[in-house]
Parts: C-alpha cells; sequence; structure tokens
C-alpha cells in the first residue's frame, strides 16, 4: 500500500512515468496520493501518465488520490493498455491538460473495472486556457464494470463525449459539461448580482 506519497517536483525530472505497477502484481493500493506537476518547468517535464497499471494486475485500488497536471506535455492520469482486473478508481480528483483521455483504458478490454466518485477535468484551467476536447474517461469496447456518480468537464464536441464508455459497462448518475467560465450562460440570482464570465451570481 501507498498511503499519502507525493510525486512531484523531484521525482518528474527524472522519470516520464510517475508509478508504473508491474505485471501480474495484486492488490496494489494508492490512497491519499498526490501527483503534483505545477510549478517549475511546466510544460517541459510533466509526466507521461501519472500511473500506469500493468498486464494482468488484479485488484488495483486508487482511492482518494489527486492528480495535477498543468500543461501538454501529459498524456493521461491514469492509463493501461493491458488486461486488468477489478481495478477500482474512487474519490479522486483529476484536473490536467491531457493529450489523451484522463483515465484512460482505450486499448485492452479489462474485466470490471469501477470508476466512482471521481472529479475529472480535461483541460488547462490556468491562464483561460480553457477544456480540451479529449474526454475525461475513454474504455476500450468490451471491458465490464461500472461507472458511477462522477462528474466529468471536456470540451468535447458534445456532453456525452466526455465519457467514452464500453457499451459492456453500467453507467449511472454522472454529470458532464463541456463549458468552462467563458462560456456560462444562466439568468442572476436576483436584481442585486450578477453573472459575469469567471463568477456565477
Amino acid at each position: 500500500m501507498a498511503k499519502q506519497l507525493i510525486f512531484g517536483e523531484g521525482a518528474r525530472k527524472y522519470f516520464k512515468e510517475g508509478v508504473d505497477i508491474l505485471a501480474n502484481s495484486d492488490y496494489a493500493t494508492f490512497e491519499n496520493c498526490v501527483w503534483w506537476e505545477v510549478g517549475d518547468n511546466t510544460g517541459t517535464d510533466e509526466f507521461d501518465i501519472a500511473l500506469r497499471v500493468g498486464n494482468a494486475c488484479i485488484n488495483t485500488t486508487i482511492d482518494g488520490c489527486m492528480f495535477r497536471s498543468e500543461a501538454a506535455e501529459a498524456v493521461a492520469a491514469i492509463s493501461s493498455s493491458n488486461d486488468t482486473s477489478y481495478t477500482t478508481i474512487q474519490n479522486c480528483r483529476i484536473m490536467g491538460d491531457y493529450s489523451t483521455a484522463a483515465i484512460n483504458f482505450a486499448s485492452v478490454a479489462s474485466t470490471d473495472l469501477h470508476i466512482l466518485d471521481n472529479t475529472i477535468i480535461n483541460g488547462d484551467l490556468v491562464a483561460d486556457n480553457g477544456l480540451n476536447a479529449e474526454p475525461a474517461i475513454e474504455i476500450v469496447d468490451a471491458t465490464g464494470g461500472f461507472v458511477k456518480g462522477n462528474f466529468f468537464a471536456a470540451d468535447t464536441a458534445t456532453n456525452h463525449l466526455a465519457m467514452t464508455v464500453a457499451d459492456d459497462m453500467v453507467f449511472m448518475e454522472n454529470y458532464t459539461t463541456d463549458d468552462d467560465g467563458d462560456d456560462f450562460e444562466g439568468t442572476r440570482r436576483s436584481d442585486t448580482s450578477a453573472v459575469t464570465a469567471s463568477a456565477d451570481g
């Protein structure tokens, strides 16, 4: 178990991936860890992938973690191009300018992939750069599992494309948006309050 670890300034200067879970590793658990790629040299030395799940890994749990990447050097926060079983990603906050989906299981089908109660924003919200056209999550067809209670933000062509999931998965109570503050449309709450691009009323 890795608990309350920070992967940041030092590690990202020397490793292209933050954590690479080796093939056939079972019950790897990351709890309340932080992958923080904000500060000096952003745009040149982000982790390509903050956490990669290896082939045939069983019961990997990523719980209550935070992933933050400012510039577009990052590919994904959590990724796997392998067959995994019973991976759970829950209660995490993921915010970053990722060149693919922030959670990317788009290559090889997995068994019982569970994505629960996360907040995922694919885009650079610093300096008004906006959301990305890549989805918040992407999961290859034939993957089983469920996606529940998440908030996804990405500037995909339509809201539902922010969550690109396999048709064999169950998904419920998820919320998506493709708007940031610049695109806000609404009605002010009272005659004495206002709605602007940077603050809601």
